[in-house]
């Protein structure tokens, strides 16, 4: 029998699989990562554990090692004593391997004024267009290379890592050093602070090269005052530097994104940008190329800032529009390249085809003409403006015809008195404004004042009009790009009010809405998208009824959008005001209920739900105690209801509350039945 086990035991040794006895592999690299002045890192990852070593040597030098601790199959390798400006050569090896050489520059001795960066972004998706754009980047010969972000489709996929990014890029990334920031995609992952060597805690660092100095943000967490990463940014722009300052982020501030918002972080870092220096924000995340005109103070002291957009390194693209922030605009894959030289850079950005996209040259010693100036403080004024209409109760609609009479009050003017004129917008033709075009007038430090006359049909008055200031005269006068300032949309909203049924016998609550008690209820409709600027694209009814112990509410959502399927997500939400309470019941697609009052989520009302798909729709039965809400029978009380649409990733209310959706003042009234 044991001659027998001896004779099998070579044939099965033959059928197993040759990776077992394969001998251990290169499966990522090697790359440059730190490079400074004084060293290099020099990472790569190998299939199996092994004790990796790097050696690199200059001409006319000795070389220089280092190694593993011990086995490992990520090897991070820093060498260090090496000259500023010079190039080396390096291999990386382990037992039974040695790579081909490749080499590297160290960075040139600080104040160096003359270097070439390349600045791309938005490699996610598509490897061939990345790597098109790798070799093109490295045929330019650059002497460091920047990533805006979302580097792989999703970062805590470790399979995405190697076939999206670090195969595209390899013949690159093996001589030329890259600085990325965290893009949404990555999701914070482990994986990103593993593949990366970068000072700091990583998230947001500094450095600097040449002339420049770097400071690279994680724009997916919170950088508003106050924030740890917003002091840091103080700190740092607080440091005298006399050369260029370079600011690297994912979310572009100045986005020509047709539909996008407008990124909060705007508000908090444009200012601190202008007022410490910022000269150039490298950004990514909008899938084409954007540059700004110059982005200043025109009434307070300051220095301009341009803005770059370089998100098309391989992400399906997106559209454009040209802004009026926007110098150049174009849908296209693309990377940008920056030639500094002392006070000047000269900039060409290139498509994976190598074809010109832009070309320009910025003098930082040249005071930028007031043509090509897009002032911040029109800017920062249109958001104020915007915040003030946002807290405006809006004008409520009764009966067939909106009838508008009201008057705006903005915030004063920046600089100082202005003279202009409102004309207002409405695509439709279904508004009357009287007058459509009127003068406006206002003093140093006095509100603006803008009556507003306006009529149409009830049943035509989304979406509403919204209109444009534009400044003729002032003093100081606006001589800049921005004169015209956008007034957001008129904020009207029907004055929702029903009279709840009676419930002859209560709804069996399964979500199939065949009860007699819905046959009396009238139905309720006419949704609006939760910011007021239209009617919902996913029309949504509801009915209610009562009785002396429970509310009832059945709704129907036509399906075709995804709908929420976690218990946590709600789909249908009904909001109860009742004196300083506010009780919300949310029900998703699976039925699962989620309870809360006045942001109490341990309260239990002993409500029920449910939901069911049938015919071509989405139906939901809910039933909630009056006790639980603090009603009686015969009681009037605000109400509203809400539906968020996954699909499509909109949020529509039967009485629209302009994003205030705990503002129980502006929901409708709902009058419960006596006894």
């Amino acid at each position: 029998m044991a001659h027998a086990r001896r004779a099998i035991l070579p044939i099965l040794l033959l059928l197993l699989p040759a990776a077992l006895f394969a001998a251990p592999a290169l499966h990522v690299g090697p790359y440059l990562q730190n490079v400074d002045g004084e060293g290099a890192g020099i990472l790569w990852e190998t299939t199996d554990p092994v004790v990796g070593e790097v050696e690199v040597t200059a001409e006319g030098q000795g070389p220089r090692r280092a190694a593993d601790k011990g086995p490992a199959t990520f090897h991070e390798l820093r060498v260090a004593g090496l000259e500023a400006g010079a190039r080396y050569t390096y291999r990386i090896s382990w037992p039974g391997f040695q790579s081909d050489a490749y080499s590297f520059r160290t960075a040139p001795p600080p104040g160096t004024r003359h270097f070439r960066l390349v600045a791309y972004g938005d490699t996610r998706t598509d490897p061939a267009v990345h790597a098109a754009i790798a070799a093109r980047i490295a045929a330019e010969k650059p002497d460091l290379v920047v990533h805006a972000g979302d580097l792989v489709a999703d970062g805590r996929n470790l399979a995405q890592w190697k076939p999206q990014f670090f195969d595209p890029a390899a013949a690159l990334l093996r001589e030329v050093c890259l600085w990325p920031v965290l893009g949404n995609h990555e999701r914070n992952s482990e994986h990103y602070y593993r593949y990366f060597a970068l000072p700091g805690n990583e998230a947001w660092y500094a450095f600097e090269y040449a002339d420049a100095r770097f400071l690279a943000l994680d724009s997916q967490q919170a950088c508003e005052p106050g924030s740890a990463q917003y002091r840091w940014l103080e700190e740092q722009l607080a440091r005298e530097h006399k050369g260029w300052t370079i600011v690297l982020l994912h979310a572009p501030l100045f986005s020509v994104h047709p539909t996008r918002p407008i990124s909060t972080l705007r508000w908090s870092l444009e200012p601190l940008f202008q007022k410490c220096g910022v000269d150039l924000v490298l950004a990514g995340h909008d899938h084409h190329y954007g540059r700004s005109y110059p982005v200043g103070p025109a009434f307070d002291p300051g220095r301009p800032v341009h803005h770059f957009t370089v998100g098309g390194g391989g992400a399906p693209l997106y559209p454009v529009e040209m802004k009026p922030w926007a110098a150049v605009v174009k849908s296209t894959y693309n990377y940008l390249v920056l030639d500094f030289d002392g006070d000047r850079v000269a900039g060409r950005a290139l498509d994976d085809k190598g074809a010109q996209v832009d070309a320009f040259a910025i003098d930082r010693t040249r005071p930028v003409p007031a043509a090509e100036l897009f002032a911040w403080e029109p800017a920062a004024w249109e958001h104020a403006i915007a915040d003030a209409a946002a807290e405006t109760p809006p004008s409520f609609v009764e009966g067939d015809t909106a009838d508008v009479q009201m008057t705006l009050r903005l915030p004063p003017a920046p600089g100082g008195s202005v003279r202009g004129e409102v004309t207002w917008q409405d695509t439709g033709g279904r508004w009357r404004f009287a007058p459509a075009t009127a003068p406006l007038a206002a003093e140093r430090g006095r509100d603006v004042t803008i009556p507003v006359r306006a009529r149409c049909r009830a049943s035509e008055m989304y979406p509403p009009p919204g209109g444009t200031l534009r400044i003729t005269g002032g003093d100081p006068a606006w001589t800049f790009r921005n004169t015209t300032v956008a007034l957001p949309p008129l904020r009207v909203a029907p004055r929702r009010s029903l009279r709840v049924p009676a419930a002859a016998a209560p709804p069996q609550v399964d979500g199939r809405l065949d009860d007699a008690c819905w046959a009396d209820a009238l139905v309720q409709d006419g949704f609006v998208r939760a910011d007021g600027a239209a009617l919902a694209r996913t029309p949504t009814r509801f009915r209610l009824a009562a009785d002396g112990n429970c509310l009832y509410l059945a709704a129907q959502v036509p399906l075709g959008a995804a709908l929420n399927t976690a218990p946590k997500d709600e789909a249908l939400v009904l909001r109860v005001g009742t004196g300083r309470e506010l009780h919300e019941l949310g029900v998703n697609g699976e039925g699962a209920l989620t309870c809360t009052r006045s942001g109490d989520a341990t309260w239990k009302p002993g409500a029920q739900a449910a939901a069911a798909a049938a015919g071509g729709e989405w139906a939901v039965e809910m039933s909630v105690p009056l006790a639980a809400l603090g009603l009686a029978p015969g009681a009037e009380v605000r109400l509203n209801v809400e539906h968020y649409d996954a699909g499509a990733r909109e949020r529509s209310e039967w009485a629209p509350t302009f994003g205030h959706e705990k503002r129980a003042g502006w929901y409708g009234t709902a009058l419960l039945p006596a006894r």
